[in-house]
C-alpha cells in the first residue's frame, strides 16, 4: 500500500451523496476506493455540467482501468459538454470509441478540427484509418496544411503503400505540405524510396528539406546520410541540430550516444550543452570520461554544465567547479545547471546549496531552498513557506511546487484552493500536482478536507484518490 493511501484510510470517510461526509467510520482501501469510484461515476451519469467535466476530463489516465468503460457510459449523457469531454478523454487514452466521434470531426468546417481528427484517427484506429487518410492527402480540396496533417498520419501508420503517393507529392509548390511528405517519408522508412529522395535533393535549395531529407533516407538505412546528419549535430541553425538528434537516436540508440560523445569535443557551447542534456536523459553514464574531459574546458559556461551533468549521474569530480559557479547571481546557463541538480540525490550536494543560500540574491536563495527542501532542510521548508505567504512574489510558484513535492502543509493549502477551479479544457491541475505530493502529512491533509468538499472540489479529491489507491485485481477466469 503507498503512504498516501495508507495514512488516508486511518481517518478518511467518505459517502456518495452530493453533501459534505460527516460518517466517522474508518474505511478500508477497497471501500474507500469505491465510494471514490462511484462519486466519479455519478457526475458522469447525472450532474451538472461543470462536475461532469471534471469527472470526464480527470477519469481519463491509464492509471485508472474503469476510465475507459465510464467514458464510453459518457458518451449518453444527455449534457453535450460532457459528451465532449467524453470523447477528449477517450481520444487521450487512445480508445476505439472515440472513433466514430473522430470520423464526425473530418467533416468539421474548421480545417484546424480536420487536421487533429486525421493525427488522433491515426494514432487509435492504425491501418484502418489509410483509405481515409489517403483520400484526404489527395483531395486538392482539402487545405495544404490538412493535407499535410494527412501525411502525418500516414507516416504514424507507417503505410508503405503510400509512399508513392507522397514522393509525388514533393514536386507540390507548397513548402510546408513538401516538408510534412518528407517527414512521413522518413517515419515510413521504405528503402525503394531512397533514389527519388536522392533525386529530389539534388534539386532542393531549401536547407531544411535538405535536412529531412537526409533524415529520411538516414531512416531508410543510407549510411551516407546517417554521416551528414552526424554533421548537422555541429549546425549553428539550434532547429537542424535537434533534428539531427531525434534522427539518430531514431535510428539506432547505440550508434547515436556513440556519436553524441564524440561530438562533445566538437563545436561550441550550445550544441555541447544540447548535447550533454540529451545524454543525461537518456541515462547514457558512458559519457562520464567525455564530461571529465570538458571540467577543463577553457569555456566556463562547459565545465559548469558538464559538472552538473557529472553531479547528476553521482560523479563528484565536478563538486569544484560547481562550488565556485553557484555563487555568481546571474549566469547564461544557470537555468541549465539548475534543471540537472534538481534530479541529483547526492545529499553531499546540500553543502554547495547552502552556500547559495547564504550569500545569494533572492532568486538564487528560491532556487536553492526548491532543493534543500528535498534534503529535509528545516530552515529551507520555513524560508519557502514565508515566500507562499507573498501572494505577490514572483517566485510564489515555484516556491508552492516545491513545498508540495516535500508534502509541507503550505504548499497543500495553496493547490487545494485550486480544487474548485472548473475543468473546462481539460483536466483539474491540482489532481495531477497532488500526485506529486508524498508523505504522511499529504495523507493526512487529504483526509481532513475529503469529508467536508462538496461539488467540483470533492470530484477532484475523489480523481486524486483513484490514482493512489490501487485497483483490486480482476478475478482469473481459471
Amino acid at each position: 500500500m503507498r503512504p498516501l493511501a495508507a495514512a488516508i484510510l486511518g481517518g478518511a470517510c467518505i459517502g456518495v451523496g452530493w453533501g459534505p461526509v460527516l460518517s466517522q467510520t474508518p474505511m478500508s482501501e477497497r471501500d474507500l476506493r469505491d465510494a471514490s469510484l462511484r462519486i466519479v461515476m455519478d457526475v458522469l451519469v447525472d450532474s451538472p455540467v461543470e462536475l461532469g467535466q471534471c469527472g470526464a476530463f480527470g477519469i481519463a489516465d491509464p492509471g485508472i482501468p474503469e476510465g475507459e468503460l465510464l467514458l464510453q457510459e459518457a458518451l449518453e449523457n444527455p449534457l453535450r459538454p460532457i459528451r465532449l469531454a467524453a470523447v477528449e478523454g477517450l481520444r487521450r487514452i487512445g480508445s476505439p470509441a472515440a472513433i466514430p466521434a473522430i470520423e464526425r470531426e473530418l467533416q468539421a468546417r474548421t480545417w484546424r478540427i480536420r487536421r487533429e481528427a486525421l493525427r488522433d484517427l491515426a494514432k487509435i484506429a492504425g491501418p484502418e484509418s489509410v483509405p481515409t487518410l489517403r483520400n484526404f492527402l489527395l483531395s486538392g480540396r482539402q487545405p495544404e496544411s490538412v493535407r499535410a496533417a494527412a501525411a502525418d498520419a500516414l507516416g504514424i501508420v507507417r503505410d508503405r503503400s503510400s509512399v508513392h503517393d507522397l514522393l509525388d507529392l514533393l514536386a507540390h509548390e507548397n513548402p510546408t505540405l513538401r516538408r510534412h511528405c518528407l517527414l512521413a517519408l522518413g517515419e515510413i522508412a521504405d528503402p525503394k524510396a531512397i533514389g527519388p529522395l536522392k533525386e529530389f535533393q539534388e534539386e532542393t535549395e531549401d536547407e531544411y528539406e535538405n535536412a529531412l531529407v537526409n533524415r529520411a533516407l538516414a531512416l531508410s538505412g543510407d549510411p551516407q546520410a546517417t554521416s551528414r546528419m552526424e554533421a548537422l549535430l555541429q549546425s549553428p541553425n539550434p532547429r537542424l541540430r535537434g533534428l539531427a538528434r531525434n534522427t539518430l537516436l531514431a535510428r539506432n540508440r547505440n550508434s547515436a550516444l556513440a556519436s553524441f560523445r564524440r561530438s562533445l569535443r566538437r563545436g561550441g557551447t550550445p550544441s555541447r550543452v544540447e548535447l550533454i542534456l540529451t545524454l543525461v536523459s537518456e541515462d547514457d553514464t558512458s559519457s562520464i570520461p567525455d564530461l571529465r574531459i570538458l571540467l577543463e574546458s577553457e569555456l566556463s559556461y562547459d565545465r559548469q554544465v558538464a559538472a552538473a551533468a557529472l553531479a547528476r549521474f553521482g560523479d563528484r569530480s565536478g563538486y569544484p567547479v560547481l562550488r565556485e559557479a553557484l555563487r555568481k547571481s546571474t549566469w547564461r546557463y544557470g537555468d541549465v545547471v539548475r534543471s540537472l541538480l534538481a534530479g541529483v540525490e547526492d545529499a553531499s550536494i546540500a553543502n554547495l546549496l547552502v552556500d547559495v543560500f547564504r550569500s545569494g540574491e533572492l532568486s538564487d536563495r528560491v532556487w536553492a531552498a526548491t532543493l534543500l527542501i528535498r534534503f529535509r532542510a528545516s530552515f529551507a521548508k520555513r524560508f519557502l513557506e514565508r515566500v507562499v505567504r507573498d501572494n505577490h512574489s514572483p517566485y510564489r510558484a515555484a516556491a508552492t511546487e516545491a513545498l508540495v513535492r516535500a508534502g509541507a502543509r503550505a504548499g497543500l493549502e495553496i493547490i487545494a484552493e485550486r480544487f474548485n477551479d472548473p475543468c473546462t479544457d481539460g483536466p483539474n491541475p491540482a489532481v495531477a500536482s497532488f500526485e506529486t505530493a508524498p508523505g504522511p502529512e499529504t495523507a493526512r491533509y487529504l483526509g481532513e478536507i475529503f469529508p467536508t468538499a462538496t461539488g467540483v472540489a470533492r470530484v477532484n479529491i475523489a480523481l486524486v484518490l483513484l490514482r493512489v489507491l490501487e485497483a483490486e485485481p480482476t478475478p482469473s477466469p481459471l
